[in-house]
């Protein structure tokens, strides 16, 4: 991956995807995977996330000064930040900020698909009932859809475990 950093014309590539990583991928999948999620709070996260997935990036998506997506909190946002460290965090802003008019345009050309792919993955929770409505409604999955495990997660963990 280092060796790639010496082509100049893919640090812009990088710098997004590296910024959509911490952005918007390990907050989904950290909320996501959640043992303490329930159908109710994913359907917000997802809703929210989805609606503010509309709106064009500014530069202060490569910032990193607060979650750029509705339904990521601050602290889950400083806990990917901390994950990531400061070095990658630096390197992506110092790329943005050289690049910027470059890393802008190809993040705001990668968002729409993302959208799209969030709505379409997570259809059962109703975020788009125009283009992708739902095929088994979440509520209808079970009678108590918050004492229903979204994961089982929980039950995985203690497996790798030895004693």
């Amino acid at each position: 991956m280092r060796e790639l950093l010496g082509f100049s014309y893919l640090k812009p590539v990088l710098a997004v995807f590296a910024a959509y990583g911490l952005q918007l991928i390990e907050p989904f999948y950290a909320t996501t995977i959640s043992t303490e999620s329930t159908h109710t709070a994913l359907k917000s996260f997802y809703k929210s996330l989805y609606a503010s997935m509309e709106n064009p990036l500014t530069i202060q998506f490569f910032r990193f000064d607060e979650p750029a997506f509705g339904g990521i909190s601050v602290e889950l946002f400083k806990q990917v930040k901390e994950s990531y460290g400061m070095s990658v965090i630096e390197a992506v802003i110092q790329v943005a900020n050289e690049f910027q008019e470059e890393t802008l345009a190809f993040a705001n050309l990668v968002r729409p698909e993302l959208r799209t792919v969030l709505a379409r993955q997570r259809r059962d929770y109703g975020l788009d009932e125009q283009q992708f409505p739902a095929e088994y409604p979440i509520e209808q999955q079970a009678s108590k859809i918050d004492d229903t495990p979204v994961n089982d997660m929980a039950m995985i963990r203690p497996l790798g475990k030895t004693e």
